[in-house]
């Protein structure tokens, strides 16, 4: 530990700088990967709706033709 404080100020504000944007990139990253899973849940949830619907409209309509 003693060596960190004898080293000069430059190489401790480098390493703070580099932690800084280190983890700056990690956020975006995230952001990224998060925001892409949202739309592909979404896309993926209307794409099942849709069939789900398309379904039940078919089966409701062969219980009527089947009633009538």
């Amino acid at each position: 530990m003693k060596r960190f404080f004898k080293r000069g100020s430059a190489e401790i504000v480098s390493v703070v700088l580099m932690v800084v944007v280190l983890g700056g990139l990690a956020l975006a990253v995230s952001a990224s990967l998060s925001n892409q899973t949202t739309k592909s849940a979404k896309t993926g949830l209307k794409a099942n709706t849709t069939q789900l619907e398309i379904t039940y409209n078919n089966i409701e309509s062969q219980l009527t033709e089947l009633t009538d």
